[in-house]
This record gives C-alpha cells, structure tokens and sequence, in this order.
C-alpha cells in the first residue's frame, strides 16, 4: 500500500552508524486485513520493522543534532564515545544490540530527546542527563554482548538503569549526576568504590536485574518486562523508579497467564502476533475493580502502562486493545492516512473530551478489538456472566458505530484514510445485527446515552458538526479542566451486572459528590425511574447548573416517555436511539 507492493524487509540488523536502513512496502492485502481485523502476521511484521527502521534513524539524528547543541555532553564524555561502544557491541552480538534499541523506552527517549533538540519541547532535566541515556544504552548493549568497558553514565535520583539489563542505587550526592561505570566479565561497579554486583542477572542488595514475564499456554510464549525502573517507561514526562514488591510481580505474572490463556484460547490469531510484539508493561499506581487504567503512545510502539489488574479477563481486552493502538501508530508512519494539518474536532464516546481526528481513529481502531473481545467471549462464559459480556459487546460497538459516522466521510481523511474507515466501517457493520440480552442492550444505551448528553452539556459551546467553540473556549474553556468524570453510569452498570449485591448495598449509602456519581444514578441504573427523576429535579431546584442532573433527568424523562431525550443531533447520533422502556431492545 505504501508506494508500492510487498518486499522482505531484509536484515534490519544493521549498525545504527552504519547504511540506511531497508525500504518496507506494505502490500493492499496487508493494508485492508488491518481494517477487517484479520492480519495473519504479515502486516504486524512489516510494521514492527518499520518502527525499528524509525528507531536507527531518529537514533542517527539524535546523534547529529546532539552533537552540534553547546554544552550537551556535561560531565560525560562526548555522545561518540557511547556511539563506538554500541558498534563495538553490534559487533560481537547483534541480536543483543537489537534487543536493547528494540526496547519501547528507547523509541520513546530518543523521540523526546531529539523533539528537545529541536526546539519543539522542554524540560527541567538537564539536557546532558537526557543525553546520556544513550550512554546506558551503550552500556547495556555492551553488557548483554560481554563487551568489558569503562564508561561515564548518568544517574537520575540516586538510581542508575541500564535498559533491559537492570537497576542500581548509588549513594549520589545530587538527583542529577554522573558515575563511572566499570564492567569486566559481568560484574558491576561504579567507580571508585560502589559494587553493584558480580553478576548483571543475579540480584544483590543494590542491584535489581530487569524484571521479564514469560508465560506459556498450548506452547505458544509471550514474554513482557515489567518495568519499574526505566525514566522513560510511561507516555508522560520521565519517572522516578517505583519499585515493585516480590508479591506485586507475582501477582502481575498470574494476572498475566490467565489473561494469555484467553487469548491463546479464544483469540488465537491475535495471540500469534502478540508473541511478536514488542511488549512492555509499565505498571501505574492503584487497582481498578472493571477495566483497567492503561495508556501508550506511539514513540514507544509496545509499552504499555497499566494498572494492576485484579481479573484477567480485563486484562485480556487491554493488551489486545493496547495491540491496536501500537499497530495504528506504526501505520501512520508508514501511510498517509490523514491531511497534516489542524482540523476540528470531534465526539468520542469513550473519552471526555473533544478529539482531533486522529485521536477518534485511534479509539475506533481500539474499541472495535474491545468489541471483537466481548463479542466472542459472550459465547463461551457462563451463563451469569453472558449478560454482562453482551453489555460490553453493545456499549462498544455503539460507541464505535456514533464515532465512525463523524470520521468515515471527514474531508481530512486521504484516499487510503477513506480506505481504512470504509473496512472499518463494514466490520462494526456487521456486529450491529447481532442480538443481545434486554437488560444488557438497555443498559448499554443508557450508559452511551448519559454520557453523550452530558459531554454535549459540558462542552455546550461546540458546533453541532464537533467543530470549535468559541476561540476563549479553545484556549481554555469548559473541556479544560473537567470537574467530574462522565462514565460514571457506565461504571454502575457493570456494577450493577457483576454484583448486584455490593451494588445495592453501596446505593444504600450513595450521595452526591463530585466524583461523577450522583444519588440519583444509581436508581437510574437499577430501573428506580420515577425515584431517580424526582432526584434529578431536587438537585436542579439547588442547582440549575448541575450538568449531571441535566443529563440523569433526560434520561429519565425519555425512559419514561415524557419526553424524547435532548441534545440529539442527527450528524452524531443515529436517529432513533434514545432510551426506552428497561422492558425493550436497546442492542446499540
């Protein structure tokens, strides 16, 4: 698809100061099975060698623009010297130097630090330790190749990480500082006098190897470090290290072979291409009970960060969720799906605020995977939980369709844009058909219904096209910093169909606040209508404001049918979706 037809992408094991890398074509074939849903591998393959191509090359810049920027190298020695001991490593072994530029944190700093470079982004870390990343990837390159060295490094609060090879405290005296780094036949020190250990795989009591999952089901392997160390680890700016304990790893690898042994099982295809993915799992603060808090970006196309999860099957969704955000990032590098330049915005019905077209690409892609997930799970579950899975399956491809019919005809979209959003479309057009259960139908237009209104009340200066407000609200208006969450109905209907019993017992002590939840919600979602709308009007009678009583009231009314729901506007909401009686079909 991309300026011609398939070719072998060749040995893209090559030096990062040494050729270009090999030209990547990606086959029509290859291109619409992305869309359908149906890669077999081929155009996974030519995208993860695409997104190492990238790697050499953003290194190969760095290098240059480091170079020439006035007072880079600080206490450090200058970036050529890490750049002769990454050659000398590949030398030895290439399929180690590989492993380590391979690595998601990498792509990410390199991206970051290259952007500083250039002038298009800032921070408080001193460049010369951004830089100097590249002397830990050196030395650990060279210390996965056997390569003995002495080489100066950057230490960032006291914690010295070598990628994918592990971390080390030193007792430095600043948050930012620079040691020398010995290694002769495995062991570690940093000069003059702080062994961190005799041997880079074994633990001791200042150095941590690097964390890797592995996983095996029907003898298919997916491997995963956990990574708690690495600054770059997380889409946001650098972070400290936040060590892991011994029962939280465990924890995460039994999460994680439960989950593996769903896709293995259900979701074969997928499975394959994971075990070729460089995956990464970067685990977040807190435990959520239902999905999990997660997050990539595509500098570092495999990392993923994470909350812990406490149910596999949550955990199964989010890593094929989070394999479509990687495998759409890699595509946009390598086609030109959209026009590059600003365009208006849009209503994405898992997200509370407006976004680009680029942003809604990106969550149809992901939430059409969630909703291939609950679409074959539901016929394999149990009974009890068939009705919660067919809620899933109708929420989200609801949620897919509302947001297609804004981006399948977008004027930004290029020729292979259309392309794309016309295979998607045809897939979440043949799940619409498919029934489910009452309850879960109702329920799942209830939820896209609550929040829908209450983004459009929230953000009541948008165009009904989802094009810009007013110039005051772009800059900083009622989107900007949102005072509640929206989903927080789509949170009490799965709670409602996985534990009716907490459900009711937490409804019994419900009160308003400003987490997104009011009282009367929760009657809403249990069928309570007429007690959830006399709420809804007490709270309005306090506060005419109060958006989420706007939206619960509208709900209710046109549950009730008193009258239809407001803030329909048929360019993004199908006509004849508002709520109905809990005894109808609302399938989405």
């Amino acid at each position: 698809m991309t300026n011609g037809t398939s070719s072998d992408a060749g040995d893209i094991r090559r030096s990062p100061a040494r050729g270009s890398p090999p030209v990547l074509r990606l086959s029509a074939r290859a291109f619409d099975s992305l869309a359908a849903g149906t890669d077999q591998g081929e155009a996974s393959r030519v995208l993860w060698r695409s997104e190492q191509n990238r790697r050499r090359l953003l290194l190969r810049a760095l290098l240059d623009h480091g170079r020439a920027a006035s007072g880079s190298d600080g206490p450090l020695p200058p970036l050529d010297v890490a750049w002769d001991l990454l050659e000398v490593a590949e030398d030895r072994a290439p399929d180690e130097v590989h492993a380590v530029l391979a690595h998601p944190p990498v792509g990410r700093w390199a991206a970051r630090t290259l952007s500083r470079l250039l002038g298009l982004a800032h921070s408080d870390t001193p460049l010369w330790v951004d830089l100097g990343y590249l002397h830990t990837v050196a030395a650990a390159a060279a210390v996965r190749a056997g390569v003995d060295f002495i080489l100066p490094v950057p230490v960032r609060h006291r914690v010295l990480v070598l990628p994918t090879v592990g971390s080390g405290d030193l007792p430095t005296r600043h948050v930012w500082s620079a040691v020398t780094l010995h290694h002769e036949r495995g062991r570690l020190r940093g000069a003059p006098d702080h062994p961190l250990c005799s041997d880079a795989a074994r633990a001791s009591e200042t150095w941590r190897p690097a964390r890797t999952l592995r996983v095996t089901v029907n003898g298919l392997v997916l491997t995963a470090p956990l990574e708690d160390a690495d600054p770059f680890r997380h889409s946001s700016a650098p972070t400290r290290p936040v060590r892991l304990s011994a029962e939280s790893a465990r924890r995460w690898e039994s999460m994680l072979t439960g989950a593996w042994k769903i896709l293995v099982d259900r979701f074969p295809r997928q499975a394959a291409v994971l075990t070729r993915t460089p995956l990464l799992l970067a685990p977040l603060p807190g435990r959520g009970r239902f999905r999990l808090n997660s997050a990539s970006s595509g500098d570092a196309v495999g990392a993923v960060s994470l909350s812990e999860p406490d149910n596999e099957t949550w955990l199964a969704e989010t890593l094929l969720h989070e394999l479509q955000h990687a495998r759409l990032g890699a595509l946009l590098r390598m086609v030109e799906l959209l026009e590059p330049r600003p365009g208006p915005t849009g209503y994405a019905p898992w997200r509370d605020d407006p976004r680009p077209l680029k942003g809604m690409l990106h969550g149809i892609v992901a939430f059409l995977e969630v909703a291939e997930f609950w679409r074959v799970s539901r016929t394999v579950v149990s009974a009890r939980a068939r009705t919660h899975a067919d809620f899933e399956f109708a929420l989200a491809r609801g949620q897919v369709a509302e947001a297609l019919r804004q981006v399948r005809d977008h004027p930004d979209l290029t020729r292979a844009g259309h392309r794309f959003a016309a295979g998607l479309a045809l897939r979440v057009d043949g799940m619409l058909g498919e029934p489910v259960a009452v309850e879960a139908g109702n329920l799942a237009g209830l939820a896209r219904d609550a929040h829908r209104i209450r983004w459009r009340l929230r953000h009541k200066d948008r165009r009904p096209d989802g094009g810009d407000g007013p110039a005051s609200a772009r800059a900083g208006g009622p989107w900007a910093a949102p005072p509640a969450l929206l989903h927080g109905v789509t949170e009490l209907c799965r709670l409602w169909l996985l534990d009716q019993g907490d459900f009711l017992r937490r409804a019994s002590r419900a009160s308003d606040t400003r987490t997104g939840v009011l009282a009367a919600d929760w009657r809403l979602v249990a069928g309570d209508l007429r007690n959830a709308r006399d709420g809804y009007a007490e709270l309005l009678r306090a506060n005419p404001a109060d958006e989420r009583a706007h939206a619960g009231l509208s709900a209710c009314l046109a549950s009730l049918e008193e009258q239809p729901a407001p803030c329909r506007d048929d360019a993004v909401v199908r006509p004849g979706t508002g709520l109905t009686d809990r005894g109808a079909d609302r399938s989405g």
